[in-house]
């Protein structure tokens, strides 16, 4: 079974934007509830996070999660969106994190990522003069080649978002059960497709970029590319009548709130997540 919480399933600078007064961030302030988006981050199997929000700290006050029991992070790619490097420093800091009674190994939080990610966490510790780098274990991931985070398997499939950098998606699985986490990207490249047609990748769950809305697709998707994708999952058999489609990493772009989003997306067979939205797999 995979147990996957959505802590956070908003864009780069949050839904109200941290400092945005359009009319559908003005509009987000007064709603709450759903239509208000923390930085995308999501937890599995209550130890295992895909991406480290700068609004961790928050989400886990909020969705009572303890962060202690953390000992896995896959990282997407180097936006600080979606990495926050000073968190993996506190956490590795003498006196700002105290784990009594944990054996040694249970101090070590894995981290996992591109080449970029791991020049970002390295050069950060180096300023971090009270981080101890024996916390840490890196591990460099490579396009295609499966790790195991934890009791879940991850496959890196190349994301279409950043030029200067190979981001990922990700391909999960328990070993019975298949999740495609898929942000931040644009439209899939056509080796990415191959890659899953040729591994023989069948998802139950497939959680997928909607920062554009209802906007054309950049190095982010919106609606259309999302349902195109969903239509091509399906023509090569890579998602089936049962499989559940999730949008993620929304924004406010387009101008709608989650509440004005919501029919669109289930038009087209997907649903809006939202922050605390849990799904068991």
């Amino acid at each position: 079974m995979i147990k996957m919480q959505y802590l956070g399933t908003g864009a780069a600078e949050g839904f109200p934007g941290v400092f945005c007064e359009c009319p559908a961030c003005q509009k987000a302030r007064i709603l709450g509830g759903r239509n208000v988006k923390m930085r995308s981050c999501t937890l599995f199997n209550d130890h295992i996070l895909i991406d480290l929000s700068p609004d961790i700290f928050a989400q886990s006050l909020r969705w009572k999660v303890r962060l202690s029991d953390v000992d896995h992070i896959v990282v997407t790619h180097s936006h600080s969106d979606h990495l926050d490097p000073y968190a993996v420093f506190t956490r590795a800091k003498h006196g700002a994190t105290i784990l009594p009674g944990r054996p040694k190994e249970r101090d070590i939080v894995n981290l996992y990522g591109n080449r970029q990610v791991g020049r970002v966490i390295s050069d950060g510790m180096a300023l971090e003069a009270r981080s101890d780098p024996d916390r840490i274990r890196w591990h460099s991931v490579e396009t295609g080649e499966k790790f195991s985070a934890g009791e879940l398997t991850f496959i890196p499939l190349k994301a279409n978002h950043k030029k200067d950098e190979v981001c990922y998606i990700y391909a999960v699985s328990d070993g019975t059960k298949q999740l495609l986490y898929g942000n931040d990207t644009g439209e899939l490249p056509e080796e990415t497709l191959e890659m899953i047609r040729r591994l023989g990748l069948c998802f139950d769950v497939v959680s997928l970029d909607c920062a554009r809305g209802t906007l054309l697709g950049d190095g982010h998707m919106g609606l259309r590319e999302d349902a195109a994708l969903k239509k091509t999952l399906e023509a090569m058999g890579a998602a089936k009548a049962a499989t559940r489609f999730y949008l993620n990493h929304f924004s406010h772009m387009c101008g709608l709130t989650h509440d004005e989003f919501q029919g669109l997306a289930e038009k087209e067979g997907m649903t809006l997540a939202y922050d605390g939205l849990t799904v068991t797999i």
